[in-house]
């Protein structure tokens, strides 16, 4: 298949797909419309715009080829109003966002001229001689300058609301503002490739530009799919903030009559032993979603002072200050003298905030301030204790099992979309009677290690799924008995035994 009809092969497919999602977007029933027509719109606007290349297969007249090339302009003002309406709640469409369609206008507005407006014949000596073109190369100045402008402008948009959620909002909504962010970092290489691209379009080496131009086809499909694929798997991620809130850094400049009511004593400020006693007695943490506006409500303090007392003069974040006491929560229910006989095995807090607590008694997880028993009998969990977890950059959490009775003791994986996968699954009573001290993986080298009691080291190759086990009978191992393992900085794996620290050599 040579490169024309390769391009425009994946221009098809890229232009079905995102006219297929867009329709479903428009579609879908959710309480984020807008968010999701703007996102709709960003993919018809892409579908527009790659719709140049089916040139190949049938004749678009030149003025339309250049016309449809123009709606690059849109692209990004609509990716931007997107970001603004996922971040804020009470964001709307208002007049003054016709502001974002001048780049576009403009784009075209030069052309008319010397291209619009004249014949056919003038058109192909036009674009014939367009690389020296005053306003073909206006055009892709304006066009990178563009790029750059409203992904820095979306980049601080996300910056901002990252801190106000921290400063007035609990939940789960900031992997939501995480995984937009990371999305925004696609776009950003996105165009800085495509910036290469056009650099080599006004070279000798055109032929560069044109096979990057396959390539930055092929990216803008995948980045596609991997936006919907986490939206459609967390279609109740979102939870947007108001824009009406400011940073307390700003409240503070604000303010340059600001008397710092709270300075003196703050342990005794009426206002911080309100906020105290409300946060003990009434226990409105236990609620996953409370914000500061709540509490604000609750206690009549107003949302200003209450938000400069938390986050400046305690120095934390609401999103801290409310996680704290439920984390003193849960540790108060572990001390109960009624649960005095229950041994904590193994505790580990995952990148969603969820602690995991293992014991004797059974495993449990708080989630958003509430304590589930994890009893499902489908789930390994029920039939053996977390001694040890460990969550990898993928997002899959490691759990080290213990029960010294059943065959459910050993090493787990349980991947982010709830899928359970067992080590060793051939055989069950590995760890049975001599269990798992601690484990590490090496997620550079794809390498699982693990000090088993009575045994000594295991290292597991987790891509081509080998076992190696190194004793006191076939290794340097002084003890069978290795209570920690971990790796440094270079690389090395280091052990703690009954006879001594040990340290594997590098190679």
């Amino acid at each position: 298949m040579d490169k024309v009809n390769l391009l425009a092969t994946i221009a098809v497919v890229t232009i079905s797909i995102s006219l297929f999602l867009s329709l479903f977007l428009i579609s879908v029933k959710t309480a984020h419309k807008l968010s999701n027509r703007l996102f709709a719109l960003f993919l018809i606007l892409t579908a527009i715009d790659n719709s140049v290349n089916l040139s190949y297969l049938f004749e678009i007249p030149l003025t339309g080829r250049i016309f449809i090339s123009s709606f690059f302009f849109l692209q990004l003002p609509a990716f931007y109003l997107y970001v603004l309406s996922v971040c804020y709640s009470d964001f709307k469409l208002k007049p003054a966002h016709l502001i974002h369609i001048i780049p576009f206008l403009l784009a075209n507005l030069i052309l008319l001229p010397r291209f619009y407006s004249v014949d056919l014949a003038s058109k192909i000596s036009f674009l014939a001689k367009g690389r020296s073109m005053l306003e073909v190369q206006f055009n892709h100045i304006l066009m990178h300058v563009q790029c750059a402008f409203y992904i820095a402008a979306a980049f601080m948009i996300l910056r901002k609301a990252k801190k106000i959620y921290l400063e007035n909002y609990t939940g789960a909504s900031l992997e939501s503002l995480n995984w937009l962010f990371q999305f925004t970092v696609a776009l950003s290489i996105f165009f800085a490739i495509a910036l290469l691209k056009n650099i080599f379009k006004f070279t000798d080496y055109p032929n560069i530009s044109d096979w990057l131009k396959v390539g930055l086809i092929l990216s803008e499909l995948t980045i596609i799919f991997w936006y919907l694929y986490k939206a459609l798997n967390n279609p109740n991620l979102f939870r947007n903030i108001d824009s009406k809130l400011k940073l307390v850094s700003d409240i503070i400049l604000e303010d340059k009559n600001f008397s710092p009511l709270v300075v003196y004593e703050k342990e005794h400020c009426s206002a911080l032993l309100a906020l105290k006693q409300y946060m003990v007695e009434e226990k409105p943490f236990l609620n996953p979603s409370l914000t500061i506006q709540e509490v604000s409500k609750d206690i009549k303090i107003p949302v200003r002072e209450l938000s400069v007392l938390i986050n400046h003069h305690l120095e934390q974040h609401f999103y801290d200050f409310v996680n704290n006491y439920r984390i003193a929560y849960a540790m108060d229910i572990l001390k109960d003298a009624s649960k005095n006989k229950v041994t904590v095995l193994g505790v580990f807090v995952d990148s969603k905030d969820r602690t995991w607590i293992g014991t004797f008694e059974g495993n449990v997880v708080i989630e958003k301030g509430k304590t589930t028993a994890l009893n499902d009998k489908s789930s390994p969990l029920s039939k053996a204790y977390i001694s040890k977890m460990w969550e990898d950059k993928k997002g899959n959490l490691w759990f080290s099992l213990y029960n010294e009775k059943g065959a459910a003791a050993g090493m787990y994986m349980l991947s982010p979309e709830g899928k359970w996968e067992r080590l060793w699954n051939d055989n069950p009573t590995m760890f049975a009677g001599n269990s798992i001290n601690d484990f590490f993986l090496d997620e550079e080298k794809n390498t699982l290690w693990l000090s088993q009691n009575n045994v000594g080291v295991i290292r597991y190759d987790i891509g081509g799924k080998k076992t190696e086990t190194y004793t006191t009978e076939n290794s340097n191992v002084p003890s069978v008995n290795i209570e920690r393992i971990t790796k440094d900085k270079d690389g090395a794996i280091w052990a703690a035994t009954f006879a001594g620290i040990i340290k594997t050599a590098l190679k």
